[in-house]
């Protein structure tokens, strides 16, 4: 009699604290769109940047503010979408990337998210990539787009400034030069 007691106290306990740890959508805003999933033979810094790149185009760096955020203890459990995730974030990035560990479920490990729901929430659906469970996540690193994929072009006062101080300066060298 004690077990039984002690078992439905027990299951009641673990429906209303996995309920407490929940958060609703409206709070974060829908879930982010998936860009593209690989797999990288080379997983370091570099490699990533560059798949990264490839994908969305040029312009991306790694947040110099977030970096990455080990481990998945940050996930929250979204209200009533059973394996949809969310973990705020510091600022609002342009993308970020969700790194697995070993996985059953999906052919994949690395997967883009472009954050467009809700920027300062990261927001992933484990259950249409695959994933079983939110244990599998080894790291999320933050990507910031700082200049839309476009190269500057300098204004045109710009360079007559350097044209007429080279000028200035060869015009000098030649006075002094003759003197």
């Amino acid at each position: 009699m004690k077990k039984i007691i002690a078992s439905a106290v027990m299951l009641f306990l673990g429906v209303t604290c996995s309920a407490a740890w929940a958060i609703p959508m409206a709070t974060v805003g829908g879930i982010d769109t998936l860009l593209e999933a690989t797999n990288l033979k080379n997983s370091g810094d570099s490699t990533v940047l560059s798949w990264v790149e490839d994908t969305v185009g040029p312009g991306i760096s790694y947040s110099a503010t977030a970096g990455k955020i080990e481990g998945n203890a940050s996930w929250v459990e979204v209200d009533d979408n059973p394996g949809v995730y969310a973990m705020p974030l510091a600022e609002d990035f342009a993308y970020f990337l969700v790194k697995t560990g070993k996985n059953e479920g999906s052919p994949y490990s690395y997967f883009l998210f472009e954050n467009g729901a809700g920027p300062s929430w990261a927001v992933v659906d484990l259950n249409a990539q695959g994933i079983k469970n939110i244990g599998k996540i080894s790291h999320i690193s933050q990507f910031a787009q700082f200049d839309n994929g476009t190269t500057p072009v300098p204004e045109p006062s710009t360079m007559l400034l350097l044209g007429g101080g080279l000028l200035v300066l060869c015009w000098y060298g030649q006075k002094r030069k003759s003197a």
